[in-house]
């Protein structure tokens, strides 16, 4: 086939390939208005490894931060911290959250998205805040 015959293939069917790119577009479109919009925010923390080696020592113990991250990053996202967020804010949903380490850091990233920015910002504040207290409750000996 010659060039000239593709050519006279897509004029004859150019009301066809038309009605298929608007009806491509009408359903992108109708598919985006119906959809809830999802709103992200996020907070970041700093990991201390406060007694994580030795006082002669002053390089702090890689190991020992990673796993006090994944560690962290556990309690954020457990079901215990997420309906307790859900209950203090009057949620509807458990929260979405999911934590990430900051690349040759000592901190950590708490995500979440929610359907209102007000609640995906209260909702990542919410569950820093819990960890720092819990933290406090823990090294304090559960007085605080």
């Amino acid at each position: 086939m010659e060039l000239s015959s593709y050519i006279s293939i897509l004029t004859r069917r150019k009301w066809y390939i038309l009605a298929c790119i608007l009806l491509g577009t009408a359903f992108a479109a109708a598919l985006s208005f119906l959809s809830t919009p999802q709103y992200a925010a996020s907070t970041t923390i700093r990991v201390l490894t406060i007694g994580a080696g030795t006082v002669t020592t002053a390089r702090p113990d890689i190991t020992y931060t990673e796993r006090l991250v994944n560690t962290y990053s556990r309690i954020i996202t457990s079901r215990t911290v997420r309906a307790q967020i859900q209950e203090e804010l009057g949620l509807s949903t458990l929260p979405n959250l999911n934590v990430e380490s900051v690349p040759n850091t000592e901190l950590i990233r708490i995500n979440s998205e929610a359907p209102n920015p007000d609640d995906a910002r209260d909702i990542a504040n919410m569950a820093a805040d819990i960890l720092i207290q819990q933290n406090r409750d823990f090294y304090s000996g559960g007085d605080g």
